[in-house]
């Protein structure tokens, strides 16, 4: 079964590990760093193997004035293609929009596909792009953006 929850201390080597299959991985240290930030939203997707909890994926947001931004969302690649991706964002976001959050903004590679898709199917529509936004490897960046109800709405 899988469980989202805060992203602990402790979780910050495992989601390091993970990060690593990103194109432009965060470390432990701004993992860490992220940990500490009062605007920072932090969750982690785990599954429980003979009684161990594993941790297969990660997400982090920024809040600030009723708005959020997505900056990572990475799931390990043992675990994709079984939906890991969807639950991490649909918790992320119920957890935005039960604290007031408004709108939810993004930035995505142009060449990642799978991302895009479940962004749009999640209710995310593009805004715009980014030319040259990414660095290693180059790529531009569709800009997306997503309203959330109201709390309690």
């Amino acid at each position: 079964m899988l469980t989202v929850r805060k992203m602990q201390p402790a979780d910050v080597p495992a989601a390091a590990v993970i990060e690593c299959s990103a194109p432009d991985p965060w470390n432990e240290k701004q993992l860490a760093e992220e940990l500490q930030s009062d605007f920072s939203r932090n969750l982690v997707l785990c599954e429980q193997r003979d009684g161990v909890e594993c941790i297969l994926g990660l997400c982090s947001a920024q809040t600030a004035a009723g708005e959020a931004t997505l900056n990572a969302i990475t799931v390990d690649p043992a675990a994709r293609g079984r939906g890991c991706g969807a639950v991490l964002l649909n918790a992320l976001l119920e957890s935005l929009a039960a604290e007031g959050v408004s709108e939810v903004y993004l930035e995505v590679r142009t060449q990642n596909a799978p991302a895009i898709a479940l962004y749009e199917k999640t209710g995310f529509v593009r805004t715009g792009l980014r030319k040259r936004f990414y660095k290693n490897p180059p790529d531009d960046a569709v800009t997306m953006k997503k309203e959330l109800p109201a709390a309690g709405g």
